[in-house]
């Protein structure tokens, strides 16, 4: 959670700042953020792209105005474009969170291994 004077000061700012995370051409990001914040809730094997890649998504960033969905793909953790996902579904399956997975961990390793290989 946030500290109290944070939290508190958040609250205030409410009128000074705002989140609006639909895209200019249509509420379609929205739509798979919704559909993949539920998924990642519940547990759900999503696939994408009628059955191109079969995903377990673990959680949802927000970096730089970008959505990414971190996801089991096969044997591997991976941050993919929220924006880049076409024709997501679920096989109403559930899996298995691994238990030692560390969100913030994983994500800072991720976005450093990214930097260093495009710069």
């Amino acid at each position: 959670g946030l500290p109290g004077a944070t939290a508190g000061s958040l609250r205030q700012a409410s009128d000074e700042f705002l989140h609006d995370e639909r895209g200019w051409t249509g509420d379609e990001d929205a739509g798979r953020l919704r559909f993949l914040s539920i998924a990642v809730r519940r547990r759900r094997v999503v696939v994408v792209g009628g059955d191109v890649a079969t995903l377990h998504p673990l959680a949802l960033v927000l970096k730089a105005g970008e959505w990414f969905v971190v996801a089991e793909i096969g044997d591997r953790i991976e941050a993919l474009p929220v924006a880049g996902l076409d024709d997501l579904a679920t096989t109403g399956a559930r899996f298995e969170r691994p238990q030692q997975f560390d969100l913030a961990r994983w994500w800072e390793a991720w976005v450093q291994r990214t930097a260093s290989a495009t710069h």
